[in-house]
């Protein structure tokens, strides 16, 4: 779903993206930027200041979006640099998680939407290893999760806790759909 939506402001994404090229940032480097920031989620919700995991939690998900972008406008696009984004959102998306259970939420719901991130991500690489686009297949690609995730967080925010957990346990309806849908786009590709 935000694939599309990328793609609407990917002019804007395009010229910010520039601006960092000419400073020098490379794409790897932005992507360990935003993993390392990640890890500054759970030391946030530890310290109980939610305001300060949401913040990283926002520039960390940027620098995803950010790293693609550079490699783009500079033309360093590489199949390490893929590798290296790929790998790191799967860390990022732990430490987000991670996070939100140390500020209250449910472990099960956490430890279960973990799963079906990994498994959605998993779906992506069989298809593509297969030679079948999976961009923009299912409703829940990472920058909806990590949405969601931002939505929790708010929630947490504002003293709902409980909403928090309605908002993951809707994630995982979600992620679950996901997978049949990419498990049914899958099949009727590669036949």
């Amino acid at each position: 779903m935000l694939t599309r939506f990328r793609r609407s402001v990917s002019k804007i994404i395009e010229g910010f993206a520039k601006n960092v090229s000419e400073l020098g940032m490379t794409p790897n480097a932005i992507t360990l930027s935003g993993l390392i920031i990640s890890f500054l989620c759970p030391f946030a919700a530890l310290k109980g200041n939610i305001y300060i995991f949401l913040i990283c939690l926002v520039v960390s998900s940027f620098m995803d979006v950010l790293d693609g972008a550079v490699a783009r406008v500079s033309q360093k696009v590489s199949k390490f640099g893929s590798i290296l984004d790929s790998f790191s959102d799967r860390i990022e998306e732990v430490m987000y998680m991670t996070s939100l259970e140390i500020l209250g939420v449910s472990r099960i719901v956490i430890t279960i939407s973990i799963v079906l991130s990994f498994l959605i991500s998993y779906l992506r690489a069989l298809g593509e290893k297969q030679g079948v686009f999976m961009e923009g297949v299912g409703l829940m690609e990472r920058g909806e999760r990590v949405i969601l995730v931002m939505v929790a967080g708010v929630f947490i925010a504002l003293g709902y806790l409980q909403l928090a957990n309605i908002v993951l346990i809707v994630l995982i309806l979600l992620c679950s759909l996901t997978i049949v849908q990419r498990i049914v786009y899958i099949y009727r590709n590669i036949r």
